[in-house]
């Protein structure tokens, strides 16, 4: 989902033979790929251009519940929402997996 190049190419080192590969992440113009690892593993490859909106919440949800997903290991860094421009700096970077703005509670707003 990244678009980086580095992580799809190790994603294709983990597959196993018959394994599907949906793209989401935009790879920068000319990256590459070892095409001989797509072929003789017998990948399929699909490109998502969105998404099942709702019924693709409603697995997650299930996912998460169950245990069968655990998040955590690509969350790399938290930043609280005025920390955007650090966040920002550390994605362009590429040293961030899942990056999370955390917004404050609207009861801390002061507001209604």
């Amino acid at each position: 989902m990244s678009g980086n190049p580095r992580a799809f190419n190790d994603m294709l080192d983990c597959m196993y033979h018959g394994g599907k590969i949906a793209m989401l992440g935009i790879m920068p113009k000319g990256a590459g790929a070892d095409w001989d690892k797509v072929i003789f593993k017998g990948l399929t490859l699909y490109g998502v251009t969105g998404r099942k909106m709702y019924s693709t919440w409603h697995q997650m949800v299930r996912f998460l519940r169950a245990g069968q997903l655990d998040p955590r290991p690509v969350l790399t860094h938290r930043f609280p929402l005025e920390g955007i421009a650090e966040a920002i700096a550390i994605i362009k970077e590429g040293k961030a997996g899942k990056v999370i703005l955390e917004v404050a509670n609207p009861a801390e707003w002061g507001g209604a």
